[in-house]
């Protein structure tokens, strides 16, 4: 298919009629569903990425279905929390000021990790919704008033029916996993009272693009906003937003807080998306000729990290037949395979007890967790294995590192 053939689906974000295909990487599986045999049976969804050339907005026409994510293969948030939460919550409570106790309500509030540390701040009645009921109980059993399900106008019809309206809503990386924007955000702005907040996070396109990350392509991440169209479709609901700044957390994130009101002057024009498009084309290229060269050299290649942006970048490059196996520190793991690529998931032991000649580091949620994970292997470097580091700090998306 042509980069610039067309897509029978309205833009999400400006409601444009029409859109182009931007990457279609063909029939992908469910990245988080791990298999418990090697030969299992592995449904696969088109992913095919669109644009829309009005407002610059990416996102995927024709996404898996919700039903198959947000099961037992759920992660609990508090496994591996972004470092920046307790700040943040910090800063919360003094944006919000002190006084009556203040009313949270959280969308996807997972594991109740976050309202935890708004818990901890000080801050007043917590709840949320989560549509995984694994993470939903273990935030109740916490104390928190979390109802299972997702979150739409009509949830936010039975909260407002319920008791007062939130002083502050939260809703970190949902954002980008909604397929009917329009009812999410309209439920949204129903919540968010005159004085009150909005704290809004999701991956940041800027920054992914910026340096070609296809890791981060995703089946659950629906939607790729950077702030140009984030502003676009709130100011559709009368939200503007009062800050925006970038973090560092899974690749890249934008973390905004947004108030009713409209958004003073002209909206900014549409992001130009060639350049992102073709960086991403280009690293998947380069990592696939890396591990071609290196198979054909009879080099032997494990990895690290069994997570969602490494299944992704192996299943996306083609490298699987590259390497030997994943290796993780997750003991639920252990013994099962990857899907798309069916490498099976080791033990890290194995690379001491069966060093191969690299390892390749996946992405981690933060780079900080990837130098220390290679950090705990000196004698694998000692004995003249080699890591290959994703998104190297001088730039380059594969580098091999010989030192912790």
């Amino acid at each position: 298919m042509s980069p610039e053939a067309s897509i029978r689906r309205p833009c999400r974000v400006c409601r444009a009629a029409r859109c182009e295909t931007w990457l279609d990487f063909g029939p992908q599986p469910n990245s988080v569903r791990l298999l418990r045999r090697r030969d299992e049976p592995a449904r696969t969804h088109s992913l095919l990425l669109a644009h829309c050339p009005a407002c610059g907005f990416i996102f995927i026409p024709e996404p898996m279905p919700p039903e198959e994510f947000y099961g037992a293969d759920q992660m609990a948030t508090s496994l591996f929390p972004a470092r920046h939460l307790g700040d943040l919550a910090a800063e919360v409570k003094d944006r919000l000021g002190g006084g009556t106790p203040l009313v949270v309500y959280e969308i996807g509030c997972n594991d109740g990790h976050f309202l935890g540390l708004l818990d901890q701040a000080g801050l007043g009645v917590l709840g949320g919704i989560e549509p995984s009921e694994a993470c939903a109980a273990q935030a109740r059993s916490c104390g928190f008033a979390v109802e299972t399900g997702f979150f739409t106008g009509a949830a936010a019809e039975r909260l407002l029916a319920r008791g007062p309206r939130p002083d502050l809503v939260v809703c970190r990386h949902v954002l980008e996993h909604v397929t009917d924007l329009d009812d999410f955000v309209l439920g949204i702005s129903r919540l968010v009272i005159p004085e009150g907040l909005l704290l809004l996070e999701v991956p940041d396109l800027g920054t992914l693009g910026g340096r070609g990350d296809f890791s981060a392509i995703w089946e659950q991440h629906v939607n790729y906003f950077d702030l140009p169209v984030l502003r676009v479709l709130m100011a559709r609901f009368g939200l503007r937003v009062q800050s925006a700044r970038r973090m560092p957390h899974g690749g890249g994130t934008l973390l905004a807080f947004l108030a009713p009101g409209p958004t003073p002057g002209a909206l900014p024009p549409a992001p130009d998306r060639d350049a992102a498009r073709a960086s991403m084309r280009a690293n998947i290229e380069m990592v696939r000729r890396c591990f071609l060269d290196l198979r054909a050299e009879g080099r032997r290649v494990m990895a690290f990290g069994a997570g969602m942006r490494g299944t992704m970048l192996i299943n996306l490059a083609g490298i699987g037949a590259g390497l030997s196996c994943v290796l993780d520190d997750n003991p639920d793991k252990v013994g099962r395979f990857l899907p798309g690529s069916r490498l099976p998931i080791r033990h890290p032991e194995a690379l001491r007890e069966d060093p191969p000649d690299f390892c390749l580091m996946l992405p981690l949620h933060d780079k900080e967790a990837e130098l220390a994970c290679m950090a705990r292997f000196p004698e694998f470097l000692a004995g003249g294995g080699r890591f290959i580091e994703c998104l190297a700090d001088d730039g380059r998306f594969l580098a091999p590192r010989s030192a912790p």
